[in-house]
């Protein structure tokens, strides 16, 4: 459980987990994905303990998990994915709260879900089998079946 480095020039893994005692650990054992931003931070999807930072110098966490009690909280405790568009701005693919847009400075989500334009399963499971991206360069979240609205103009494109 947890998440391994491994050391080339060693030959060996530092093992990170989530150390409930410890104000810098990983916020849950279960790393469900991890991302490298454009300014090399290293994140980390969990399983229930939300979006996590790793700072490679001092080895140390910086967890953002789910509050439902917060405003602007991460809106689900399960990061599946996640990812940066062209503009900088960076998303994270929850387990059940939808997309969420993470403001870096001020360390908070914004929730993007169904009543926005997201799919839900059911529209999913009903598209053609072919892979399909949203591309959102402005924080603009359009949903599949919808693309007229989908132009280079407000910087979101259909791939297909």
């Amino acid at each position: 459980n947890g998440l391994a480095r491994f050391n080339r020039r060693s030959g060996t893994f530092t093992f990170y987990s989530e150390e409930p005692a410890a104000p810098h650990g990983m916020g849950d054992d279960s790393a469900t994905s991890l991302y490298e931003d454009r300014s090399g931070t290293l994140w980390v999807g969990t399983f229930a303990g939300g979006l996590c930072s790793f700072d490679r110098q001092t080895e140390e966490f910086s967890c953002h998990p789910y509050n439902p009690q917060e405003p602007g909280s991460i809106s689900d405790g399960t990061v599946l994915d996640m990812s940066e568009d062209r503009q900088g701005n960076f998303w994270g693919a929850t387990g059940g709260g939808g997309l969420d847009l993470f403001d870096r400075e001020s360390g908070t989500f914004t929730a993007f879900r169904e009543q926005d334009g997201l799919l839900d399963q059911a529209q999913l499971d009903g598209l053609p089998q072919q892979r399909f991206e949203i591309v959102a360069d402005q924080g603009f979240v359009r949903s599949l079946n919808d693309t007229a609205g989908l132009t280079e103009q407000n910087g979101l494109g259909l791939v297909g």
